[in-house]
């Protein structure tokens, strides 16, 4: 039988042909809470077979029912056996005992409670337009009534039938033909004992037939939404007349997401024999009282469809535990309604092995049948029932009116690495999650697929795509699946319009975790908005894995990166160091390991091994560290046993950008009765252009070349201004604005170079320097002088030569300085040397006393001086200079200069120069933001002079008034310079 999964129908009908020994059965339903079927053992038996056999059946409506075996010839059933042989080939091993002690069946539903065959349940496909998706066991209009074809209608004997129907304001609108007169063309869940039936009729094998089930009973509980779901159980005999060989569950289950029902039969096999059959489903359609609509293919092999302009049914087919083959043909019956015999009609051959449209693979709205009068069935693998033992078999249908959404989701898998039908660990899949818009005139917006990925699973996410409708395929982002939470998020690009379909897919490898259990892969298609009646569709798929003798799995980490936590797949970049994980574990089921091998063969991937990294690690504690990879023996193991290797690689700089390194380990050992095994695993690398890179920042003293303060490192992603890092971005969590250049005490910096020799180096003015961060490592040196202020005048002394002592007024001029006859006359002045760092700064003099000397007066040396002698400063500028034609003056900058000047002996000092820096200025509380253009601190030298080449010999003069009294001597006084620095 298949297992249980996804898929739409219609109803079956079950028909017997070989029957156990006669014997007699009491059917006992319990009536509580649950969902169990006990059947007691009835001490009559017989071993006897029969090579022709005739039952006839007596029912009753209580319920027990008494099945009595007869010579006689039945018109109901008959069923004949050419030797003993062939009724071995239906009915293997039997044993005396007929009726196995207890069965329970577990259809997940709790709370039954008794019901009657008439009752009728609904769910609202629009509540406000009073239109509802019913079902029932009986007539759609809750009576009873039999149409058995030719001879009329009889009343209140209708066998159960799976009866799926809408009521639009009061108006019944069929799925099936008759639906309100017992559905008698109709087989429902059916069972075939002979393999090559061509034409087999309801009446022989419909399991709800009359004649055929026995103490049936009616229950009805409730599900998570408070729908109700009806069920219907009995005894079923595969001949009629002899014991019951399966007791039966009919359930009528309510979908919780889409207006569809679940059509379920149950099959409890009550003997001690193995009973081979086929079980099939057929049903006569109609549509809103139109017999002959044609039948439609729904794409992917999901069902079929049929719609009239109104209203749309589908039938379901791609469900959990639904049938392997389908198809829709003529409706044909040779008689009354149950010799109906089309079940098996336009299969290829025309019996139950027959194939359909399955394997067709039509496209959505391909025309399956467009006849007068249509039908349709589905058939499941041919079966051995155990003894003992509960069979699921499932379709599902569903009528939706114009304007519905009917979401559906699908998730399929495929082994991509082997053919063997099985999976194994390490073999690579792809997963497929399918959304449908099964509705009618309808469009499903919106959608989000979702999907938490199981442990087993590890997904490559560079391989999710969607493809689209018309099969188109789109890339999806990487990052739509979170590595740490393991779900995958999709939006569907584009809505789906009526029958469309999307889907979602990508590769996935089995990892360790899976071996030996069976992996469950589940998605959610969902309107992000969630508004409408019908939102969500839900799937899964089971992925069973075979147990590995020995389980090897590889992860990396990027360690320069500094990621922490190993993983399948991750991102390099050229020079990175990448640290790889491999753990290998012996099956605590599987048997002794020895010889083992584990071997990776780095060249190959563009790594190279970082020496003394390798590192072998027994669960018993041994460790051991092999020098290399290639090729490292592992000691005996035991099964439970692992050995975890680690080790460090660098990707080698030739390595091509995009390149996904997949970089091996095989592994390879003998193992007690199995030989030789092998086996590798891999963790996946994908190198990608760097993001983030390093800038250094050196310092030295200019005029020694020694380092002065350690070297700092910027890390950050390319592109980006160092000014946008943080603390945690630079070593020992400096501050990014105050690296470039750095305070260091006692110095100031004056230039900077990123060349690699500095000796050659050409050396840049320190202007706002915030590098952006280039793939390539840079350095960034600056230079630095020893913090100092000086003033210095030029000369310090000034010698007005001989003077005239004629008493009269005159103004004595102090020559210019000049080396050589013929060189440039050079203005005197006072020079400033800036290597500080300051903000501003202020020139000033004062002369302290009034020119004086001695003179012999009166045979006496006495104290004389110049009185009402003058100074005077005429043609003075300031002009500013540095070394190695680098120029820091700032227009911005404020400067207040006195170009005339005279000095009053004994007077405060005069303000000569006021200099204001504008801009940015490095201290010990300072940084060096970006945006902000940083001055030159000091490196540079001012001149405060008096003339130039033409005026210095008339720039500065002493005044002495006519009434002055001279004297024959040297008459000196003292100029004090005063150079303040700006608070």
């Amino acid at each position: 039988m298949k297992k249980l999964v996804t898929w739409l129908m219609l109803i079956l009908i079950l028909i017997s042909s070989v029957i156990i020994n006669e014997n007699v059965v009491n059917a006992v339903q319990r009536q509580d809470n649950s969902s169990e079927i006990k059947v007691p053992i009835d001490s009559k038996t017989s071993s006897h077979l029969e090579k022709e056999v005739s039952t006839q059946s007596k029912s009753e409506s209580n319920a027990q029912s008494e099945v009595t075996s007869s010579e006689k010839h039945s018109s109901e059933m008959t069923t004949q056996s050419s030797s003993s042989h062939e009724d071995k080939s239906v009915i293997q091993n039997q044993s005396r005992d007929a009726i196995m002690p207890t069965a329970t069946i577990n259809d997940g539903v709790t709370g039954w409670q008794p019901a009657t065959q008439t009752t009728i349940a609904s769910i609202d496909i629009d509540k406000a337009a009073n239109k509802s998706l019913n079902y029932t066991f009986g007539n759609s209009d809750g009576t009873l009534k039999f149409d058995q074809g030719n001879g009329g209608i009889i009343a209140n004997n209708m066998p159960p039938r799976m009866n799926v129907f809408i009521k639009d304001n009061g108006k019944i609108v069929e799925s099936s033909f008759k639906s309100t007169a017992g559905m008698g063309g109709s087989y429902d869940y059916s069972l075939l004992t002979t393999r090559s039936s061509t034409a087999p009729t309801i009446k022989t094998t419909s399991t709800s037939a009359q004649g055929s089930l026995t103490g049936v009973q009616y229950f009805q509980a409730k599900d998570a939404k408070g729908q109700t779901i009806l069920k219907m159980v009995g005894k079923y005999t595969t001949i009629v007349g002899r014991v019951p060989s399966f007791t039966l569950e009919y359930l009528l289950r309510p979908s919780l997401e889409k207006p569809s029902v679940q059509q379920e039969l149950y099959i409890y096999n009550a003997t001690s024999a193995v009973i081979d059959g086929g079980i099939f489903f057929a049903k006569d359609t109609s549509l809103n009282g139109n017999d002959g609509v044609p039948v439609s293919a729904q794409g992917n092999n999901a069902g079929m469809y049929i719609a009239d302009g109104k209203y749309k049914l589908f039938l379901n087919m791609g469900v959990e535990d639904g049938p392997v083959k389908f198809n829709a043909m003529s409706y044909h019956r040779n008689g009354s309604y149950s010799l109906s015999d089309y079940a098996m009609n336009d299969y290829s051959p025309a019996n139950f092995d027959g194939t359909g449209i399955e394997v067709k693979n039509l496209k959505e709205g391909a025309t399956v049948y467009s006849g007068s009068d249509s039908a349709y069935s589905a058939k499941w693998n041919w079966q051995t029932f155990q003894p003992d033992t509960v069979y699921h078999f499932r379709n599902d249908l569903g009528i939706a009116t114009a304007g519905l959404v009917v979401p559906e989701a699908a998730e399929t898998y495929k082994n991509k690495t082997t053919s063997d039908q099985k999976n194994h660990v390490q073999d690579n899949i792809t997963i497929e999650m399918k959304a449908h818009n099964l509705g009618y005139s309808s469009e499903w917006k919106d959608i989000n697929v979702t999907s938490k990925i199981p442990d087993e699973l590890d997904i490559d996410p560079s391989t999710i795509k969607v493809t689209l409708n018309n099969g188109d395929q789109v890339a999806i982002d990487a990052s739509k699946y979170n590595q740490t939470t393991r779900m995958l998020t999709v939006r569907l690009p584009k809505n789906l319009a009526e029958n469309e379909w999307s889907s979602i897919s990508f590769d996935a490898k089995i990892n360790g975790k899976a071996s030996g259990k069976t992996i469950n892969s589940s998605m959610v298609a969902k309107t992000e908005s969630g508004t409408g009646n019908f939102d969500t569709a839900t799937a899964n798929t089971k992925i069973p894995v075979e147990v590995e003798p020995v389980e090897i799995e590889k992860k990396v980490l990027n360690e320069t990166e500094k990621e922490t936590t190993y993983q399948k797949a991750t991102v390099g970049h050229v020079n990175d160091v990448l640290d790889y994980q491999v753990k290998l574990t012996v099956s605590s089921n599987g048997a002794d390991m020895s010889n083992g091998v584990l071997a990776d063969d780095l060249a190959k991937e563009g790594l190279e091994l970082v020496p003394g990294s390798v590192k072998l690690t027994y669960s018993d504690k041994t460790v051991e560290t092999p020098a290399d990879v290639k090729q490292i023996n592992l000691k005996k193991m035991t099964p439970g046993e692992n050995v975890v290797l680690t080790y460090k690689v660098k990707v080698k700089d030739d390595v091509v950008i995009g390149t996904v390194l997949k970089n091996i380990v095989l592994y390879s050992g003998e193992q007690a009765n199995q030989g030789v095994m092998n086996g590798q695993a891999d963790a996946s690398v994908t190198i990608e252009k760097t993001k983030n890179s390093d800038v250094h920042f050196s310092y030295i003293d200019r005029e020694t070349g020694q380092q002065i303060a350690n070297e700092v490192v910027a890390t950050g992603p390319i592109n980006a201004k160092i000014s946008a890092l943080k603390a945690t971005d630079i070593s020992d969590g400096q501050d990014p604005n105050k690296i470039r250049p750095a305070y260091i005490e006692g110095y100031t910096p004056v230039d900077f170079t990123t060349a690699t020799d500095l000796n050659a180096a050409v050396y840049a003015d320190i202007k706002d320097v915030d590098p952006v961060i280039e793939e390539k490592s840079v350095t960034y040196t600056f230079r630095y002088e020893k913090t100092r202020l000086a003033i210095t005048a030029l000369p310090n002394k000034l010698n007005f030569g001989k003077f005239d002592d004629t008493q009269s007024e005159r103004t004595f001029y102090l020559p210019a300085q000049i080396e050589k006859p013929a060189d440039e006359k050079t203005p005197y002045g006072i020079e400033i040397s800036d290597y500080w760092g300051i903000k501003g700064w202020t020139l000033s003099v004062a002369q302290e006393q009034q020119f004086h000397g001695s003179a012999t007066i009166d045979s006496k040396e006495q104290a004389v001086e110049l009185s009402g002698a003058q100074l005077q400063f005429d043609n003075a500028t300031l002009s500013t200079h540095t070394e190695g034609n680098k120029s820091v003056s700032n227009s911005q900058d404020k400067v207040v200069t006195k170009s005339n000047f005279n000095l009053v002996p004994g007077a405060e000092p005069l303000e000569l120069v006021e200099y204001e820096r504008k801009g940015q200025y490095l201290n010990q509380d300072g940084d060096n933001k970006g945006g902000v253009s940083y001055d030159i601190p000091g490196y540079s030298v001012h001149k405060y002079q008096f003339g130039d080449a033409r005026t210095a010999d008339y720039s500065i003069g002493l005044h002495v008034p006519e009434t002055t009294e001279r004297y024959r001597t040297e008459y000196t006084s003292t100029l004090k310079w005063h150079l303040t620095v700006a608070p």
